[in-house]
């Protein structure tokens, strides 16, 4: 006879096993899988697919904040605010690059008269 711990008092007996002997017994199962049929029968079974994991998302790329196109320094030496950067800036942006070309070949065509 069994003490119950927490009253120290006898626990009644179990009732009889006879219905629980005469049932076949069947293999524990992992936890998280669930039985196949013919699993006692010692058919073969095999172990459950695992589930499909998904391929992670490629992290979202944030809008460069920086508007000015052209980087702090050129050549390591010339900031934006140098004169002769500003000057070069403006002479290969400028708007009729064409122009001042036929000017400089008018210009130098008069010279050589």
């Amino acid at each position: 006879m069994a003490t119950d711990a927490t009253t120290n008092k006898p626990s009644e007996a179990p009732a009889s096993n006879a219905a629980a002997s005469t049932t076949p017994a069947t293999p524990a199962t992992p936890a998280g899988t669930t039985p196949t049929a013919g699993a006692g029968a010692g058919a073969d079974t095999a172990p459950a697919a695992a589930p499909v994991r998904k391929p992670p998302r490629p992290p979202i790329r944030k809008p460069n904040a920086n508007l000015n196109p052209r980087p702090p320094r050129a050549l390591f030496c010339l900031k934006l605010d140098n004169p002769l950067r500003k000057y070069s800036i403006q002479l290969v942006e400028y708007k009729y690059p064409l122009n001042t070309c036929s000017v400089q070949y008018i210009a130098l065509e008069l010279e050589t008269v």
